[in-house]
Parts: C-alpha cells; sequence; structure tokens
C-alpha cells in the first residue's frame, strides 16, 4: 500500500511540475510571478530595516541633548526619522527592477543573435548580377533550417534533430545593438532606484560598447566571367569567412543567366548553418542533400497521388547525402524510414543497422 501511494505521489508531482512548466512557458504569467517574486523581496528588505530603524528612533527620542531646547530635539528626531524612512516596496521600485532585468536578459539574447546586414555590391555595370535583398533572404534561409533542425514530425518518426546542434538566432538590423544603446539615450539621463541615483547613460554607452553580438556582412563582385560573393563573419563567435563563386549557366529560355536570388541564398544558408549551427559535424554538401531529402519526403506526407513519388525523390536525396558524407547518421536513419513508408523492409533494416553503427549513442 505504501509503494502505491508513493507512485501516486510521484505521478502527481510530475504532473504538477509538467503544469507548472507550461505555465511558465505563458510570457504573461511568468512576467507576472516575477513581478510578484520583486515585490516579496523589496516586501522582506523593507521588513527587515524597518524594526532596526523604529528600535534607533526610540532610543534617540527618550535622549536630551544639554544645550538644546525640545522643538529642536524634536526637529532632529523628525530630519531622521525623514532620513532613515525609506519605502523600499513602490511600484516604481518594482517596475524598475523588473526593466533592468529584462533590459539583462534582451541584451543576452542580442549578443548571440546573427545580424546579417547589407550585401555591398561591387558588380559595376554587370546586368542582373547583383542581388538586392540578398541578406534579407539569407536570414529567412537559416530560420527555415533553424525551424527543420529542431525535433520530429508528428505522427512519424522521421528525425531531424543532430546531436550538435547550436540555435542560430538571426536578426537583419540597420545598426548594432552597440549602436542603438548608445543613441538610445543622453549620457547625463539616470534615475532613482531605491533611493539612489543610477546614469542611465553612462551605463547604456558602456554596455553598448561592451555587449557586441555576431554581424555577417558580404559583398558580391564580378572577375572575369565569374560572379563571387564573399561573406564575412565578425564578433564574438571569431572570425570566418565563406565564398561562393559561379559562372552564367542556360536559364529556361536557352539564354545564359545567373543563379536565382533564393537558390543563391540557399547555397549561403547551408554553408554558413553547416558550420555554425551543426559545429561542422557534417559536410555543407550533404547537408543540402539532406535537407532536400527531408522537403521531399514532408510533401509526400500532403500528397495523395504523387505519394510514392515523392518518396523515391526523397530516397536519392538521402542517398547522396550520404554519399557525400559516410559518417552522416541521421541520413541513413531516415532513408530506412523512407524505405518503410515504400514497403522495403530489407533496405530499410539495413539502413538503420548502418544509423546505429556510425552513432550508437542515438
Amino acid at each position: 500500500m505504501l509503494g502505491y501511494s508513493k507512485r501516486l505521489l510521484t505521478l502527481w508531482l510530475f504532473r504538477f511540475g509538467g503544469t507548472v512548466y507550461r505555465g511558465l512557458k505563458n510570457k504573461l504569467i511568468f512576467n507576472a510571478l516575477t513581478l510578484c517574486a520583486i515585490a516579496g523581496g523589496l516586501w522582506l528588505v523593507e521588513a527587515a530595516i524597518a524594526p532596526r530603524t523604529d528600535k534607533g528612533e526610540a532610543t534617540m527620542s527618550g535622549l536630551s541633548v544639554p544645550g538644546k531646547s525640545h522643538r529642536e530635539d524634536a526637529e532632529a528626531t523628525a530630519a531622521s526619522a525623514a532620513k532613515t524612512d525609506r519605502n523600499w516596496l513602490t511600484a516604481w521600485n518594482v517596475a524598475s527592477i523588473w526593466a533592468f532585468g529584462l533590459l539583462v536578459w534582451w541584451i543576452t539574447r542580442a549578443r548571440k543573435q546573427l545580424v546579417i546586414g547589407k550585401f555591398d555590391d561591387f558588380t559595376g555595370s554587370a546586368a542582373g548580377a547583383y542581388v538586392p535583398g540578398l541578406g534579407v533572404l539569407v536570414a529567412v534561409e537559416l530560420s527555415r533550417l533553424g525551424d527543420l533542425f529542431v525535433g520530429f514530425d508528428a505522427d512519424r518518426t522521421i528525425q531531424a534533430t543532430p546531436e550538435k546542434l547550436t540555435r542560430v538566432d538571426v536578426g537583419i538590423q540597420a545598426e548594432s545593438l552597440g549602436q542603438f544603446l548608445e543613441k538610445a539615450v543622453s549620457a547625463e539621463a539616470s534615475f532613482s532606484l531605491v533611493g539612489f541615483r543610477i546614469p542611465v547613460g553612462i551605463i547604456m554607452g558602456l554596455v553598448g560598447r561592451l555587449v557586441q553580438g555576431p554581424r555577417l556582412v558580404g559583398q558580391i563582385h564580378i572577375d572575369g566571367e565569374e560572379r563571387i560573393v564573399t561573406v564575412q563573419m565578425l564578433g564574438n563567435r571569431g572570425d570566418r569567412s565563406w565564398r561562393l563563386s559561379e559562372r552564367r549557366q542556360p536559364n529556361e529560355a536557352g539564354k545564359p543567366g545567373w543563379q536565382p536570388a533564393a537558390a543563391l541564398a540557399a547555397d549561403l544558408a547551408t554553408r554558413i548553418f553547416a558550420e555554425q549551427a551543426l559545429e561542422g559535424a557534417v559536410r555543407w554538401q550533404a547537408l543540402a542533400k539532406f535537407i532536400e531529402g527531408l522537403d521531399a519526403y514532408r510533401l509526400s506526407l500532403r500528397t495523395g497521388k504523387q505519394n510514392k513519388l515523392h518518396l523515391h525523390d526523397a530516397e536519392r536525396r538521402l542517398i547522396e547525402a550520404v554519399a557525400e558524407d559516410a559518417r552522416f547518421d541521421l541520413a541513413y536513419y531516415n532513408l530506412g524510414v523512407v524505405y518503410t513508408e515504400l514497403g522495403q523492409l530489407d533496405a530499410a533494416g539495413a539502413a538503420f543497422a548502418q544509423a546505429i553503427e556510425v552513432n550508437n549513442r542515438r
């Protein structure tokens, strides 16, 4: 009976913990609890200081200083009480501490955010060589890759989460966080917090100089018959550069043309993602084929008559992925999933076995 009660208590605690966790993920509930915690902390500080202040005032009120009148004693006592009487629990103090914590959280997150700037145009008179908005397209593709590699498909066994995965938070920003903070307030600005004057302008200036997130800058130029795109990363993730060159290829009309903007952005984003998010554990060529395979597989889930066609396309792409990188265990695993969907159980078993051989920690 005691063991059964323990199991029930454990189950209840797990459910309660899950409920609390889901509640804390709600921003409104989390901020409300944070404000309550700040108010509780200020109340405890005020309650701890008040008894000592009252005791001191009571002692001083019972003493008389020779040479002073009762009126002077009363004025001195009132001045002392006004000096020591400090209300810690006020709406302004609670809001100030909450805002300061929010600022620290925002700065910490912004320090990790990869900011992509505008790509400079050095193509000269080459028609159609420059790609306006390429930085925006690269940011969108990096965000898509991040969403693609974060979990499992609902009701399916497809797996897209590598062991080594660093979330790449991407943003498009005209000026850096440091520049924004330095310009946000004047150097003389300040505010009062629990009786102290905080020089906001000076603090913002220092934080703006010290906190700098990684930044991605690029250039597009022409060298003979080639279009060359160079990308450089600067900041706290270390200096790194990528270079992509291409020649004009015949388009659908048979005329020579440059690679479409979306394809160019996908190529750049894949190279950056392979090194920054996957920490170089997978070759970018294999990653590109793997992404195409996942897209084809997911497309097969939304189609009826062409289901087999998209599954065979996913099979081909995943085979190309393992050909590019034989240590890419996720490609083997998902190839086994595709074979299972196609009813090729022997091939599926071989693919799963290869995935386990490459990485038996999953």
